[in-house]
């Protein structure tokens, strides 16, 4: 079954997810060691990083649990007056500042929690390795929730939105693949991914275009599941170093399909039904194409790993489909472990990762910060009911580096259309007023019910707590107390 399911992943073109194992982490020595695990991975947790690094892996399973704490703030700056959207009845169609409810600061997120399970096998071939990994969120498989970037936003939550983190990834995460030690100095791998992903078609049919609340409504739904791959090579150079490539395609989970709305009594002369057709596109989830190349020094005692990862950022979508403008990153992870004793290792990494996202001085409110990154964690082998067992901790931490947003007015603000990327004019200065033909004066200038408008400050924390247990098969003889 693995097998078959590897050889289907590796020939589908389409692109599936993989970002929550990159925030909070696979397993407790890649938690632990800040993610620097491109030439160090070793259990089922290398098809994240590296599968060219499964084969350093004993067959077995591992079983863990994590929580986050999203200690996560945007505050934002005093509006100042002058800037409000007037009530200009059927003149304008901008919705007025004194409707809906204001903007409001974000003070603390969600926790999460998952579950996490991995195993790896052999068939009884010394060269071959095979391995499985499933992370799933407790609050629900697939947590998908879209919002707007700009002044759109006002009809929904008026609220600023943490761009990369939160809800975006709260899904379940699936990998398989497998890898093959092709020479004494190198090792090869291929690994899958699956995400869900649907195609909807909403029928409604209204009886009154007045009375919108009572309508027939009809739903078509296709499920399915977004592939994607991983290919990495680990790289022998004598008894103490190791060099691990790989690259990850680009990832996205994706929702589309149509509403399609009519309203009886509108047919044309041959009594055919007006239907007006709504194009859906939504990417709940995205995370761009990863290229790492890593470096593992090692002796009986220590580990020390050192990662470089590119991030392609340039290419990401936001949750309604746009692209966003953002540049690509790169990021550097240091990480090792201490063989303290022949039961115990401890473990630690450093990292820090740039925000891809530029300064949000226009229309556009994507809130992402730089993050720095601090971990430690430590297994120890023991015996329960006589049988040996590996039990292992972690805790990472994301220290958010506080970002300050500031908006330019433009001199001579435009009017919001599709293609504006400046702060833009929601009630244009030539609106007139239908009775007397003339501009309204509170039409000019700038009005704007933009959230993120005039700035906002953002920052925070994430703090990564789990734990962890495996049972593997060692080719030396397991002598544990417990």
């Amino acid at each position: 079954m693995l097998l078959c399911g590897l050889a289907l992943l590796v020939l589908s073109p389409r692109s599936a997810s993989a970002g929550p194992l990159d925030l909070y982490g696979a397993g407790e020595e890649d938690t632990a060691q800040g993610g620097a695990q491109t030439a160090g991975a070793s259990g089922p947790w290398a098809l994240h990083y590296n599968p060219g690094a499964l084969t350093e892996s004993h067959v077995g399973f591992h079983v863990g649990m994590m929580a986050a704490i999203n200690n996560l703030d945007i505050l934002l700056t005093p509006r100042p007056g002058g800037y409000e959207v007037p009530d200009l009845g059927g003149d304008s169609s901008a919705r007025p500042t004194s409707v809906g409810a204001p903007p409001q600061d974000v003070q603390g997120l969600p926790p999460t929690y998952a579950v996490s399970f991995g195993g790896v096998t052999d068939f009884g071939l010394e060269r071959l390795r095979l391995g499985a990994i499933v992370w799933l969120p407790t609050q629900s498989a697939v947590t998908m929730d879209t919002h707007y970037s700009d002044e759109r936003e006002r009809y929904s939550t008026n609220k600023l939105h943490f761009e990369l983190l939160d809800k975006r990834l709260r899904r379940l995460d699936i990998q398989l693949g497998g890898a093959w030690t092709a020479t004494d100095w190198l090792s090869i791998g291929v690994g899958g991914l699956i995400v869900p992903d649907a195609t909807l078609t909403n029928d409604v049919t209204l009886r009154d275009a007045a009375n919108q609340e009572d309508a027939e409504i009809n739903l078509h739904a296709d499920s399915g599941a977004g592939l994607g791959w991983t290919l990495g090579g680990l790289f022998e150079l004598g008894d103490h170093w190791r060099i691990g490539a790989s690259w990850r395609s680009d990832v996205a989970l994706e929702l589309t399909g149509e509403n399609r709305i009519q309203v009886l009594g509108t047919e044309d002369a041959q009594g055919n039904p007006q239907v007006l057709v709504q194009q859906l596109s939504f990417v709940p989830s995205y995370t761009p194409a990863r290229g790492a190349l890593g470096v593992n020094w090692r002796n009986a005692a220590f580990d020390v790993n050192v990662d470089a990862v590119y991030m392609r950022w340039s290419d990401y979508r936001d949750t309604h489909g746009a692209r966003a403008g953002f540049h690509d990153t790169f990021n550097l992870r240091v990480g090792g472990k201490w063989r303290a004793h022949d039961r115990h290792t401890l473990m630690a990494g450093l990292g820090f990762e740039p925000t891809p996202v530029p300064d949000q001085v226009g229309r556009t409110n994507y809130v992402d910060n730089s993050r720095g990154v601090v971990s430690l964690g430590a297994t120890h082998r023991v015996a329960i009911a006589d049988t040996p067992l590996t039990v292992g901790w972690f805790a990472r931490a994301h220290i958010l580096a506080a970002r300050t947003t500031r908006k330019q007015v433009p001199d001579d603000p435009a009017a919001c259309t599709t293609d504006t990327t400046a702060l833009c004019d929601e009630v244009p200065d030539d609106t007139a007023d239908g009775r007397t033909g003339q501009p309204y004066p509170e039409a000019q200038g700038l009005q704007t019910g933009n959230p993120g408008f005039p700035g906002y400050t953002s920052g925070g924390w994430i703090g990564v707590v789990g734990f962890s247990v495996r049972k593997e098969r060692r080719e030396e003889p397991e002598e544990v107390n417990p």
